[in-house]
């Protein structure tokens, strides 16, 4: 049984990286999660949206031995907001890097169409949607996160309350 404070320090950390992801992947690794725990599984999400400066970084690291398996920047899900690297948590609270729970997570994952890159790179799951990553270089996509979906929003929301003001001011200044 978890401690309760494990599972909402969890919720947060995961919270954040739910946030800058594609909108719909983002609501496909929610979903995951609440299967997830439900079966048992407790799931830290430690990676998700990259930069291509952080991509870049991890990539030179993996080409110098240093770290695990990182594609070139512009060649990974992360740069487009499709991919989150996880790991299962123990009761302890600590991260279980070699997890048995792997392969329930994928059965799971299949549900919502992300795909688990196995046991070379077990923390990857992507949300492809039947795309390859040269698909998707190709066309890349405009990506609204959860919070990036309203910015677009509020600017307009302020450019009319300008407009609107000024045509105010005019008339009353007659």
């Amino acid at each position: 049984m978890y401690n309760i404070q494990i599972i909402e320090n969890i919720k947060r950390r995961n919270k954040l990286i739910l946030d800058k992801l594609d909108a719909v992947t983002s609501t496909k690794f929610s979903n995951l999660y609440t299967d997830a725990l439900n079966m048992g599984i407790l799931l830290l999400y430690f990676s998700g949206y990259r930069d291509l400066e952080k991509q870049n970084q991890l990539y030179q690291k993996y080409l110098r031995g240093e770290g695990g398996i990182a594609a070139k920047p512009g060649y990974s899900w992360h740069n487009y907001g499709r991919a989150v690297d996880l790991v299962p948590v123990k009761e302890s609270g600590e991260n279980d890097w070699n997890s048995k729970f792997y392969p329930a997570i994928d059965i799971l994952a299949k549900r919502y169409g992300l795909k688990w890159m196995g046991w070379q790179d077990s923390p990857h799951f992507t949300d492809s949607r039947g795309e390859t990553i040269e698909q998707l270089i190709k066309n890349p996509p405009i990506i609204i996160t959860k919070t990036k979906r309203l910015i677009p929003i509020i600017i307009g929301i302020s450019l009319l309350a300008l407009f609107v003001g000024f045509e105010m001011y005019k008339r009353f200044k007659r």
